[in-house]
């Protein structure tokens, strides 16, 4: 799946209606797409829209959007006596088409009518927000009703739960991944209140949902799933994905692999001889190591794949790696994109980069 052309009026940041094509000078969608433009000019709020489409339209009750984001009129409309309106265009591949339509086409309490017209090549769906004619809890509405061309990853989902697919369609059929450097960083808030046990001694309190933590345990799982794969069997594994990714960004450190035991210092790295543990990464290590994580761990094949703000905590020289990963990335993805660092444009082709204004010199 790839984004032609989204259409935008009334949501988040936008208030007048704004259009953006994503295509190149030949008239395809773009592989790697930038969008710039100063704080506040509506960057984040393009990425939304896209995310928002197409993930209620994979998962029409429940729709899994980015920390911060959910469905209400204070937090969707700019114009609140209006409604939200977003148009999308989409293209899909042969293999993608039919897997989805086989996909309908063994699903009982699917409908007939939602399958994908084979010989189109483009797919055009509207959606709009808050809506009366709605058959779903949280009020959105769909032009055409069923919009089939997006629901590819929701109807793959719901065969995988009773065991009539596997996961390899995941590399056929595309979804949408969004990684926001925002919500990798690590915590470092100091806690509330004092805590001391029966004894009056101090105790530590625990800091729930630890990202550096949860980073470890998901590391170690695909580090020990590793030592047993069968490579010639199912391609290679999800630690060899992460660690080629890690590595090719952020030579010559390298991501070495996990040791028995516990805790983020069971993650090993090397730089210069020196080997050290996850807690000692600097924040663009973990910048990298959290989209390598995030786009193995979503599946991220044949998908639309949004960064905000692809320069946070990146050195220049490593921004620059991280585009040239983009552009050479094989998994078929669409990247899209956005900064507001003059530097970052400068790597961009015109017939791939929108702005939404002007922007300060970097310095």
């Amino acid at each position: 799946m790839k984004v032609r052309r989204i259409t935008v009026q009334n949501f988040r940041a936008f208030k007048e209606e704004i259009s953006i094509d994503f295509c190149d000078s030949f008239g395809k969608p773009s592989n790697l797409f930038l969008i710039s433009g100063p704080n506040t000019s509506g960057k984040t709020s393009i990425l939304d829209a896209i995310q928002v489409i197409c993930e209620t339209s994979a998962n029409r009750e429940r729709p899994r959007l980015r920390k911060g984001l959910f469905f209400s009129a204070e937090n969707f409309l700019n114009e609140k006596e209006t409604i939200s309106k977003i148009s999308i265009t989409v293209d899909l591949e042969d293999s993608e088409k039919n897997e989805i339509n086989r996909l309908i086409e063994q699903n009982p309490r699917i409908s007939a009518k939602c399958l994908l017209d084979e010989s189109e090549e483009t797919y055009e769906v509207s959606w709009e927000y808050p809506h009366s004619y709605s058959n779903n809890k949280i009020g959105t509405y769909f032009t055409p009703s069923i919009p089939s061309a997006l629901s590819g990853r929701g109807y793959l989902k719901q065969a995988l739960k009773v065991g009539e697919a596997t996961t390899q369609l995941f590399e056929e059929i595309g979804g949408v991944c969004y990684f926001d450097p925002n919500k990798t960083l690590r915590e470092t808030k100091p806690p509330n209140q004092n805590r001391y046990d029966k004894n009056k001694k101090f105790q530590q309190p625990k800091r729930p949902n630890d990202p550096i933590q949860n980073l470890a345990n998901w590391l170690s799982k695909a580090f020990n799933n590793h030592s047993g794969w069968d490579k010639e069997r199912f391609g290679i594994s999800t630690w060899e994905h992460i660690q080629e990714i890690f590595n090719d960004i952020c030579s010559p450190i390298e991501l070495q692999g996990v040791e028995n035991g516990k805790g983020a210092n069971c993650v090993k790295f090397i730089r210069e001889g020196e080997v050290y543990g996850l807690n000692h990464i600097s924040s663009g290590e973990l910048q990298i190591l959290n989209f390598a994580v995030s786009l193995v761990m979503e599946s991220s094949w044949n998908s639309v794949v949004l960064i905000d703000e692809i320069e946070q905590n990146l050195h220049p020289e490593w921004q620059l790696r991280m585009i040239e990963f983009l552009e050479n990335d094989t998994r078929n993805n669409q990247y899209i994109v956005t900064t507001h660092t003059p530097y970052v444009v400068s790597k961009f082709l015109s017939d791939a980069h929108f702005s939404l204004g002007e922007l300060d010199e970097w310095k």
